[in-house]
């Protein structure tokens, strides 16, 4: 059984932790947390139809599968997902995209 998380918010607090933040980073920050939670959206359309179960807490996503964790990266990686949102899952390079 493998267990994976998907971090919603941590660059979002990071960011917003940081008390520098103009208008304008604000708004920033909104069209970054926009853009993540579609990417997560669209991440678990896909890994549902494929078997994966979820669910969703306060600041994460929590996934299961019942394989491997070698079974799971392969799978992870070969989807048409946004690989930055398992980097603490798949070792990915600069760009997101998994090595």
């Amino acid at each position: 059984m493998v267990n994976i998380s998907i971090l919603l918010l941590e660059d979002a607090e990071e960011a917003m932790g940081m008390g520098d933040l103009d208008i304008a980073g604000i708004e920033r920050v909104g069209q970054e947390i926009a853009r993540r939670f579609s990417d997560v959206g669209k991440a678990l359309r896909i890994l549902e139809q494929h078997g994966w179960k979820w669910a969703s807490g306060s600041r994460d996503v929590y996934l299961s599968k019942d394989i491997s964790n070698e079974a799971a990266m392969a799978e992870l990686k070969c989807f048409d997902i946004p690989h930055y949102l398992f980097a603490d899952f798949l070792r990915v390079d600069d760009t997101g995209k998994p090595m």
